[in-house]
């Protein structure tokens, strides 16, 4: 009989505005455990230095920007997240990075508003995620473990309140974990047909 898969979920990291002591408790059970799988969900950076609500649009005034904001976050996230990650997964270890909204910052907020900067910019490229051994999942996109699918779903689920987890299982019709939302929520759908069970969280 096979052994079970022991795969861990990091959602919404939003560096480098994580919580160091919730970090340092899933570096302590990766030591503890042989983990043979890391999917980082979605919003693993947050790229707020790139957003609309710093560039600011049209007739709106910006926010203060620091020189150099970008390359530091990306940077950051290398050395404080990846980087420890990286030291303590084992040979094998399978890896995965679903694009989340926030990721989708550099290219629909700042080069919407800098076309010129247009592919001159890849955060992927800059942390050389493709050669770390990370499976990029492009925004929208899904990974399957299993029989559960993990989405990042941002306006195809939206956050939705109360009925986001609801509407995961509509759109989806199978067993899925999602992110985006930042909190707990289940669902679930029995069809009539079939003893199936469909859940989203």
């Amino acid at each position: 009989m096979k052994e079970p898969r022991l795969w861990l979920y990091l959602w919404d990291i939003h560096f480098s505005q994580c919580d160091e002591k919730t970090f340092r408790a899933i570096l302590f059970f990766i030591r503890q455990s042989r983990v043979d799988g890391l999917l980082l969900g979605g919003d693993a950076l947050d790229l707020s230095c790139v957003s609309h609500w710093v560039l600011g649009s049209a007739g709106d005034e910006a926010q203060e920007k620091r020189r150099g904001e970008l390359r530091s976050d990306l940077d950051g996230f290398d050395k404080q997240i990846l980087q420890p990650l990286e030291a303590l997964l084992p040979r094998g270890c399978e890896k995965v990075f679903l694009t989340g909204n926030h990721e989708r910052m550099p290219d629909q907020d700042l080069i919407e508003s800098m076309p010129e900067l247009d592919g001159m910019i890849d955060f992927k490229q800059y942390l050389h995620l493709t050669e770390r051994g990370f499976k990029v999942i492009p925004l929208g996109g899904d990974y399957q473990i299993g029989g559960l699918l993990c989405i990042h779903p941002g306006e195809a689920v939206g956050s939705a309140g109360s009925n986001a987890a609801k509407k995961a299982v509509e759109i989806y019709c199978q067993n899925v974990f999602r992110g985006h939302g930042h909190q707990l929520q289940s669902s679930s759908k029995c069809s009539p047909s079939s003893s199936k069970k469909t859940a989203a969280a």
